[in-house]
């Protein structure tokens, strides 16, 4: 899941415009069960959650599409699904990290 705040346009009942763009390549990050905030969205949020939710910076990174990084923030909490601090291209620089020998990794969990 993604979340970013902004203005869209509405044409045929289905919505466009820069900020639609913006979710789209937030959502492309995360991985399944990951919430992702964009900048604006947890400048929003972020004096307003639960005390048991955080928000975690992952730092900036180029979205395709989009001509300056991007700020990603992570929910996290007490029964949250995904509580992995990487975002989806991240993850087989991660693996490599944790396995560096692929003899001795799965297959299926390297992807080069």
């Amino acid at each position: 899941m993604a979340i970013h705040t902004g203005v869209a346009e509405e044409r045929n009942e289905d919505y466009f415009g820069p900020d639609v763009n913006r979710v789209a390549r937030l959502l492309s990050a995360g991985h399944g069960g990951q919430i992702l905030l964009s900048g604006a969205a947890q400048q929003l949020v972020r004096n307003h959650l639960p005390h048991d939710v955080e928000i975690r910076d992952l730092g900036h990174h180029q979205l395709k599409g989009l001509s300056l990084p991007e700020q990603i923030f992570q929910v996290v909490g007490r029964g949250a699904a995904y509580n992995m601090n990487s975002l989806h291209w991240q993850l087989p620089k991660l693996v490599q990290t944790i396995c560096p020998l692929k003899r001795h990794c799965s297959s299926a969990a390297i992807k080069s």
